[in-house]
């Protein structure tokens, strides 16, 4: 996959026969497949391709318009069927949506769509995702996948051409180091499956135990490729400032990195340390450089924490769908290169 300044990290597919190319997110926190219709806004602030159906020879048209939002961005458009081409791996007759119309937000980024990796309880009712067609087609032989998000090592435009991997069927384990420890994926209170997402204990910043509470014993946290920062519950932002020395502002003095806290996340009897460089940016912008706190308050009104790229960037991630009535997550280390 590419990175763009450690805010987004995407990766090539092909739709279509023959294959039309498209760079899109693949996200954890979503569950359907977009990519441009020709219909889609003709000024963004980067081109995109746009997918032309009378190109391909195993396209099908489908009739049933849909809307998608996410926490920022959304957009409309047509559920469709096409054959879709994932690092390697055919999809036949794969639903994906051809985005028609979009909000400014989407009409500034630097992917052109969308791949969601989240449950298929979170997609649109009647469509089957790529995961879950992968696994139907018999396309992998071992109903895992993983990912690995590498710090930004770009130039000064922040592109990075190595910026991570997303492996369907294994893991690579260059990427990681030691073991991996895993966690059973939590239900809604429905008995289903949305995102990928288990419990989490009260944070702890530095030496203070506890300093960042959890509504009830336990937090929810969702482990989520598609967010640039870690979201944290509005009622907790404040406290997790305070508790690393900051005011309200997530703007960090850049020569101050060194002596910031460690924040450590615990997840069963396991502690995830995340050192400053890893939860600060640190990057040169227009020849100027700048510090950002990667621990922004969540848009969602769900209590949950979600843990986004600096936390997946610092440990590699196996998705273990083996035993599809007790998916599960599981954390190595990850390599630094």
């Amino acid at each position: 996959m590419d990175s763009l300044r450690d805010v987004i990290f995407y990766g090539e597919i092909g739709v279509g026969t023959p294959p039309q190319t498209f760079n899109v997110v693949f996200d954890l926190g979503s569950s359907n497949m977009w990519i441009p219709s020709s219909n889609w806004p003709k000024v963004t602030v980067f081109d995109h391709p746009k997918f032309d159906g009378a190109k391909s020879s195993t396209y099908k048209k489908g009739e049933k318009d849909v809307s998608i939002a996410y926490l920022t961005g959304a957009l409309e458009g047509t559920v469709n069927q096409d054959n879709v081409l994932v690092g390697g791996i055919i999809l036949t007759g794969q639903d994906f949506i051809e985005g028609d119309r979009c909000d400014s937000f989407l009409e500034t980024v630097k992917f052109d769509g969308v791949l969601g990796l989240a449950f298929p309880s979170l997609a649109v009712e009647g469509t089957t995702t790529v995961w879950d067609n992968m696994i139907q087609q018999n396309l992998i032989t071992k109903h895992i996948f993983s990912m690995w998000l590498r710090p930004n090592v770009g130039t000064e435009t922040g592109e990075d051409p190595n910026g991570g991997e997303v492996i369907f069927g294994g893991f690579n384990e260059s990427h990681f180091v030691g073991e991996h420890t895993y966690f059973p994926v939590m239900m809604t209170p429905g008995e289903s499956y949305d995102f990928w997402k288990i419990q989490m204990l009260p944070i702890y910043v530095g030496r203070q135990q506890n300093s960042v509470p959890c509504s009830s014993t336990y937090c929810t946290a969702v482990i989520d490729s598609g967010l640039s920062d870690i979201l944290v519950p509005k009622a907790y932002i404040t406290l997790l400032y305070k508790a690393i020395g900051l005011s309200k502002v997530k703007t960090f003095q850049c020569g101050k990195i060194a002596k910031a806290p460690v924040v450590t996340f615990t997840i069963g009897t396991v502690t995830f340390p995340l050192t400053p460089e890893q939860y600060i940016s640190d990057q040169i912008v227009n020849g100027r450089r700048g510090c950002q706190l990667r621990f922004v308050v969540s848009p969602a009104d769900d209590g949950m924490w979600y843990l986004g790229q600096p936390f997946m960037q610092a440990y590699h991630t196996v998705f273990d769908y083996q035993d599809t009535g007790n998916p599960k997550i599981g954390f190595a280390k990850a390599a630094a290169a």
